[in-house]
């Protein structure tokens, strides 16, 4: 609609800087997700949560989306696998946090469970979750092996409980 043409120039242009920040980030987050899916063995299903595919499925453009950090769920089995590639891959893991890698400003955690209820107990009283129902009606991304999505139940299940989990601070999920 052009919008911007009813907009002082200097807000059109911070618009413009966080619209192409965000791109390249993104960008950078999915090319990093790339590398690990095909240094992955292909026996090793990732489950993406929140930013990659909410990209792929909703927002379609990855300048609409703003991302932290990239969480995948993995199976408890293939975490070492998994740990195994990011160390080969050059990232590092903060000894306080030794599910999360850092490399170049991408940044990946991982979860064995979605709400993080194998570090607190209480969030599946909460919300009751069947980790192979999820698994087993997760979506494959569009042409890529072994990286999947949430089905769109399932996804606004997990948004809802990571929302409020942060206070709804971020209208993004």
């Amino acid at each position: 609609f052009d919008l911007t043409q009813h907009l002082p120039s200097q807000t059109t242009e911070r618009f413009k800087q966080a619209y192409y920040r965000t791109l390249s980030d993104n960008l950078r987050n999915q090319q990093a997700l790339d590398i690990l899916r095909r240094n992955l063995s292909p026996g090793v299903p990732l489950l993406v949560l929140k930013g990659p595919a909410l990209i792929e499925r909703i927002y379609l453009n990855p300048a609409l989306r703003p991302m932290t950090d990239i969480d995948l769920l993995i199976h408890p089995e293939h975490l070492p696998i998994l740990k195994d590639c990011l160390h080969a891959l050059n990232y590092g893991s903060p000894v306080q946090y030794p599910n999360i890698f850092i490399k170049n400003k991408v940044i990946f955690d991982i979860h064995t469970d979605p709400f993080h209820a194998d570090r607190i107990k209480q969030r599946l009283e909460a919300v009751p979750l069947n980790l192979a129902n999820l698994w087993q009606k997760a979506i494959p991304f569009a042409n890529v092996e072994n990286l999947f999505m949430l089905s769109l139940p399932d996804q606004i299940l997990t948004l809802s409980v990571h929302a409020l989990k942060h206070g709804y601070d971020r209208n993004i999920w």
